[in-house]
C-alpha cells in the first residue's frame, strides 16, 4: 500500500488535476529552448507551440525520465515535426505513471510563420488518465502560442495551456489553465539566456530561467532555476552521428533529484534560421 500512496501524493504536491507525469521535470531545457527560434527543436513546441513553425526540417525527440527514482514515478514522451509547404506539422504521444495509476495523451500540432518576424502555433491533444481499479476519464485540450522577434538574437513569447479548462470525463476535475510569456537572448550557433513567467490556476506565478552554451559544435552545457517546483537543473548534451544525446539532472529541494535523457535525431543545431 505504501508503493501506491506515495507516488500518489507525490504527483498531488507537484500538479493540479491531471497531466502530472505528462510534464516531465526534466523537460525544462526544453521548455527554455521554446523561448528562441535559435534554439527550438521537436521536443519544445509541448511548451510554447509556436516554437514548431521554426523547424525547417523533419526530426524527432524521445525523452525519457524517473522521477525521483520512483519507477511508478517514469514517464516517457515522442514528438515528432514534419515540415510541409503551408507550416509545419508536429506529433506528439505520451505515457507515464504505472499499473496503479497512469497518464496517456495523443497530440496534433500545426505551426507556421507570420510574415519575417513572428510565428504562431496550435497543439491539441486527447487526455486520458485514471486507472483499472479507479476508473479512468478523459478529455480534449488545447494549446496555443505566439513569438516575435523584437531584434537580432531576443525573441519574445506569450502561450497558453488549456485556456477552456476542459473537465476529465463528465464530472471530473478540469484540466488547470495556464498562461506564460518568455524573453530570450541568443546568439545562434553560441549560447542562450532565457526566462519565462508562468502562471498556472491555482498555483503561484512561476518564473524559469536558463542559460545554454556551445562549448564545441558538438557538446553543449545548461543549467537554469524553476521556482515553482521548487528547483534546479544541470544538463549536458553531446552529439554523434546526427544523434544529439541530452542528460539533464533536475534537483527539487526537499524531494531529492529527477535524471531524464533526450534524443533528438537528427541535431537540430543551426547558425541560423
Amino acid at each position: 500500500m505504501r508503493c501506491i500512496l506515495l507516488p500518489l501524493l507525490l504527483l498531488q504536491a507537484l500538479a493540479g488535476a491531471g497531466q502530472a507525469l505528462l510534464q516531465p521535470l526534466t523537460s525544462l531545457p526544453s521548455r527554455i529552448n521554446a523561448a528562441s527560434p535559435h534554439f527550438a527543436q521537436a521536443a519544445t513546441f509541448s511548451a510554447n507551440p509556436a516554437s514548431l513553425a521554426t523547424l525547417s526540417r523533419p526530426s524527432v525527440a524521445l525523452q525519457g525520465e524517473r522521477r525521483f527514482g520512483q519507477e511508478t514515478l517514469g514517464s516517457y514522451n515522442l514528438d515528432a515535426a514534419l515540415p510541409l509547404a503551408s507550416g509545419v506539422l508536429g506529433l506528439s504521444a505520451a505515457v507515464g505513471g504505472a499499473t496503479h495509476w497512469q497518464e496517456t495523451a495523443l497530440g496534433l500540432a500545426y505551426g507556421r510563420r507570420l510574415g519575417q518576424r513572428a510565428w504562431t502555433g496550435l497543439h491539441f491533444r486527447y487526455v486520458n488518465v485514471g486507472s483499472r481499479a479507479l476508473g479512468r476519464a478523459a478529455t480534449l485540450s488545447a494549446d496555443a502560442g505566439l513569438l516575435l522577434e523584437l531584434a537580432p538574437g531576443v525573441h519574445t513569447g506569450i502561450f497558453t495551456h488549456n485556456p477552456g479548462r476542459p473537465r476529465l470525463g463528465k464530472s471530473g476535475d478540469r484540466l488547470p489553465a495556464l498562461y506564460g510569456m518568455s524573453v530570450a537572448w541568443a546568439a545562434p550557433g553560441q549560447w542562450l539566456l532565457a526566462a519565462t513567467l508562468r502562471q498556472q490556476e491555482g498555483s503561484r506565478p512561476a518564473v524559469q530561467a536558463g542559460a545554454e552554451y556551445l562549448l564545441t559544435a558538438r557538446l553543449r552545457m545548461q543549467a537554469g532555476i524553476d521556482t515553482g517546483t521548487p528547483g534546479f537543473y544541470l544538463g549536458a548534451a553531446a552529439e554523434t552521428g546526427g544523434l544529439r544525446v541530452q542528460v539533464c539532472l533536475m534537483v527539487h529541494r526537499q524531494l531529492g533529484g529527477t535524471p531524464g535523457l533526450l534524443l533528438l535525431f537528427p541535431d537540430p543545431a543551426k547558425s541560423a534560421l
